[in-house]
């Protein structure tokens, strides 16, 4: 984090976790943030269409 800014990263690899330390390790990390805020976004509006269409659908009280 930098701040109040969040980063997502998605890493990949190949190494020994034993005895790790002063060993190398192939792989790369990829910045995926935008991808994970796209995703967050769609879930945010699949809930609140979820919530609008269960309110269309359910009897309206009568007054």
């Amino acid at each position: 984090m930098q701040g109040d800014l969040v980063k997502w990263v998605s890493a990949r690899g190949q190494g020994h976790d034993k005895g790790i330390v002063g060993r190398v390790m192939f792989g790369i990390f990829l910045d995926v943030t935008g991808r994970k805020q796209a995703e967050e976004g769609h879930e945010l509006l699949a809930g609140e269409m979820s919530h609008r269409v269960k309110n269309l659908c359910s009897p309206s009280p009568r007054a």
